[in-house]
């Protein structure tokens, strides 16, 4: 297995909780009373409503998009599909305009499985006279057509606007096409009937208008934003900014987990030790992010396509922009951006230059995604808007979140990222200049595509072992059975060459940096945490991991299955404190916890089946330690957890690893009897709990 180094709303899937049964009162013949019956009724009136009804959706997000003289540009998002027709007085138009309409995106139409269909050209049953949008242009057609039949994408002259009874009916009106609208809108996004809605975005419909005979501007060239028009409409008119601590709330709105999820120590670990350091340099990731999010098209809470208009002051205090932004940034540990990352961070910044090109020039719209770059354990995130050359130097303009849009139009020059081979270069809003290369210090390109992953929490990441040590434990040294090693000798830098593990052993940075401060408040986190969790959940987890999980910048991933038998050679920053470490994959956990402990060894012996090889422990200090075995699986019906009673550990190796009735321990020494304690939790919250005694088997 290739190995690779990382530092970095609840979902209720099956509705809601479970109800207790009352008892039902009886009549004299033992039949429920028509009371009960009733009451019944209400209740699953009630599940049924909290079971299916949509969440409040929000229509017609009208902007323009461009206003001169002689051109207007209108785009709408989200059109209202719960009428047959909906008037937009603010949408005028007059004798001699030319108009050009363009629309596209996908509609919830309600109803059971994947229901979403395609606004303009919907497919699927009943498709033939249902479900398609429909538009009104006064002086292009008499009554509302089909989007599919006006015309998209050509110029329509307005010769006369015809006189209505209350006068000129010179306003644009669009329309649905259904036979139920209750239910349409732009809830619970799937892909739709014969999957025709995959990777799409929601309605939108962009009216494109010339005055007084001038030609109107190409209608799909304002599906997304151009790169010149990047900074100052799609990204923040606010630079970067930290949060201390990054709350609950924005760690469970940023992935779609399971109840059995908020009982998995790797979720509350990666919580615990990323909270305070994730976003304490800034939140570089979650503006980026949402920069690209919302210039596709998406709308991400309360935030509109252009955010530069509707969020200028320097001194935000908005909890719920705040939010968003603090949420958006814990993507930086999801599987897309995993993913994204670990292939093409082993890769040379040309080639990433070359990918970025690639998306920036397909069709008529750019495809924007993110730049990571890295410095030590540090990161920061870009977005990439253009590529040049120059002879053999590439350069990338970006969009940096350390440098705002000062007014628009924007007519300040910004550093690129420059490219010469395998090395580049960025100077930082701090005026530092942060540089690397394909062997240290990083650059990757991550897309951004609507695909599924970016609400995927990475702990399960492509079935790879991860872990995560705690705060108190260095990481000497990695090695393989094939003496490979992580770190050249003496140094940490990462060894790449043909004996080292550089090209398996990836450093994912925290992305954190902002520029540094002039004193005035600049964007104030007011959002206090809600906790989603049951309060003994929440203060199990700070009691047991908050004071030795602190930072994720000691993580590794394990990837490929070529690896085995991976030892992590470990010291501790101090002795008083524990050494901590938890390993992970599909579902099966083993956390270790060792007190007295200078220098010790864990070995996973099996990278491609955790569970069945287990991990081994060796101590390489002088004197005994202290350890504490935690073994635990998880599926979707049960978390299954057994904990050892401390054991001292002298020079011998000690194994752990599963077995069908729960935790096996292995030692060449004497056989020694200690306690278990064994947790079972199931899907209705009832646990179990029992103590038993049980012996250290042979080797």
């Amino acid at each position: 297995m290739e190995s690779t180094q990382l530092t970095s709303q609840m979902a209720c899937a099956s509705g809601p909780r479970a109800l207790e049964k009352p008892e039902l009162a009886a009549d004299r013949r033992g039949r429920p009373s028509l009371k009960t019956l009733v009451l019944w009724a209400a209740l699953a009136t009630m599940l049924c409503l909290i079971c299916t009804s949509p969440r409040a959706d929000t229509f017609d997000i009208v902007s323009k998009q461009l206003d001169t003289p002689s051109t207007t540009v209108w785009r709408i998002e989200n059109p209202n599909v719960k009428l047959q027709l909906q008037e937009y007085p603010e949408i005028a138009f007059a004798p001699d305009d030319r108009v050009m309409v363009t629309a596209g995106g996908c509609v919830q139409t309600g109803g059971h499985g994947k229901t979403w269909k395609r606004y303009v050209d919907p497919s699927g049953p009943n498709s033939d006279h249902l479900y398609h949008g429909l538009i009104l242009v006064p002086g292009v057609n008499a009554s509302p057509v089909r989007l599919q039949q006006f015309g998209l994408n050509v110029e329509h002259l307005i010769a006369s606007i015809p006189i209505g009874p209350n006068g000129a009916d010179a306003h644009l009106q669009l329309g649905y096409e259904d036979d139920e609208y209750d239910d349409n809108g732009y809830w619970g996004h799937d892909d739709g009937t014969e999957d025709q809605c995959a990777g799409s975005v929601n309605a939108f419909v962009i009216i494109s208008v010339g005055h007084s005979g001038t030609q109107p501007l190409p209608a799909p060239s304002f599906i997304g934003i151009s790169p010149d028009n990047f900074r100052c409409q799609a990204a923040w008119a606010f630079h970067n900014f930290d949060t201390a601590r990054l709350s609950l709330d924005s760690f469970t709105n940023a992935f779609d987990f399971q109840w059995y999820d908020y009982l998995d120590p790797v979720v509350g670990i990666a919580f615990l030790a990323a909270r305070d350091s994730l976003a304490s340099g800034g939140n570089c990731m979650g503006m980026a992010f949402l920069a690209d999010a919302t210039e596709n098209q998406f709308i991400v809470g309360d935030l509109t396509e252009n955010l530069w208009d509707n969020y200028k002051s320097r001194d935000i205090t908005t909890p719920r922009v705040t939010e968003d932004i603090n949420t958006a940034h814990w993507a930086q540990l999801s599987a897309a951006f995993m993913n994204y990352y670990l292939n093409n961070v082993i890769r040379s910044p040309a080639d990433n230059a070359r990918l970025v090109e690639s998306d920036l020039t397909r069709g008529v719209n750019a495809n924007y995604g993110m730049i990571s770059i890295a410095h030590g354990t540090d990161g920061h995130v870009v977005v990439p808007l253009r590529v040049s050359h120059s002879g053999s130097t590439i350069m990338i303009d970006v969009y940096d979140p350390n440098r705002q849009c000062g007014a628009k139009p924007d007519t300040a020059t910004y550093p690129p990222i420059i490219i010469n081979g395998d090395t580049w270069s960025f100077v930082m809003g701090s005026g530092e200049t942060w540089s690397g290369s394909t062997a240290n210090d990083g650059l990757a390109y991550v897309p951004y595509t609507s695909a599924s992953g970016w609400r995927r929490f990475g702990a399960d990441f492509a079935g790879a072992v991860q872990i995560i040590f705690g705060s108190n434990a260095k990481v000497e040294q990695v090695t393989d059975t094939k003496g490979r090693t992580l770190f050249l000798p003496g140094s940490q830098k990462i060894d790449t060459s043909a004996s080292g593990l550089g090209k398996a052993v990836l450093h994912l940075p925290v992305y954190s940096q902002s520029r540094p401060r002039n004193g005035d408040p600049l964007y104030k986190v007011t959002n206090p945490a809600k906790p989603p969790l049951s309060a003994d959940t929440v203060a199990r987890f700070e009691k047991e991991y908050a004071a030795d999980y602190r930072d994720l910048r000691s993580s590794f991933i394990v990837k490929s299955a070529d690896l085995s038998r991976l030892t992590f050679q470990v010291s501790s920053v101090n002795t008083s404190r524990p050494v901590r470490s938890l390993i992970y994959q599909r579902g099966q956990f083993f956390e270790i916890k060792a007190t007295s402990a200078s220098r010790l060894a864990i070995t996973i012996a099996n990278p491609s089946s955790l569970a069945s090889g287990g991990i081994y422990f060796d101590n390489e200090a002088t004197g005994p330690i202290s350890a504490v075995f935690t073994s635990g699986q998880l599926t979707d019906g049960t978390v299954h957890v057994q904990t050892t009673t401390p054991i001292a550990v002298t020079s011998a190796r000690v194994g752990v690893r599963e077995s069908p009735t729960g935790i096996r321990l292995t030692s060449p020494v004497a056989l020694r009897a200690i306690a278990i304690k064994d947790e079972l939790t199931t899907a209705n919250g009832r646990k179990a709990s029992t103590m038993s005694n049980v012996r250290i088997l042979p080797e």
